[in-house]
């Protein structure tokens, strides 16, 4: 059974790991108003966590097991994101809950981007002008 205390760390935990997300985005304005904190509400069966009035995880009371939603007030089974208890293992600050050492490696890849981005802003490929430099070579078919 979840105590009241594990599901309050759980919110803080989301809360922390939002904040964290919108201020790597640049988003510092909306930290901490009314759409971006995240409520709990009791059911009878599931604790209901979401930002604002929007439902994003059902927690069971009886087992501590955190799923996904379909919409509001409807648990979806299929997204299953492990028990209150390790939540420490994921961050939450995302679309979907994800394993930290997965957001690690998803940070590392979006600055290869971010690298690959800028060089090709620094360095166009003009594929044309690179042809006709060749010399004849380069032809229109009709």
């Amino acid at each position: 059974m979840v105590t009241n205390s594990e599901i309050e760390k759980f919110r803080i935990k989301i809360q922390g790991d939002t904040d964290l997300k919108f201020r790597e985005d640049g988003y510092l304005n909306i930290i901490g108003t009314s759409n971006y904190t995240v409520n709990v509400k009791m059911g009878q069966k599931y604790y209901k966590v979401g930002l604002g009035s929007h439902i994003t995880y059902m927690v069971e009371i009886e087992t501590g097991d955190i799923y996904g939603t379909l919409g509001y007030d409807k648990v979806n089974k299929l997204h299953y994101y492990g028990k209150v208890a390790n939540m420490e293992d994921y961050f939450w600050g995302g679309h979907a809950p994800m394993k930290e050492t997965t957001r690690e490696q998803f940070k590392k890849q979006q600055e290869k981007r971010e690298k690959d981005k800028q060089l090709k802003q620094d360095f166009p490929l003009d594929v044309t002008a690179n042809l006709k430099a060749l010399g004849g070579m380069w032809r229109k078919r009709g």
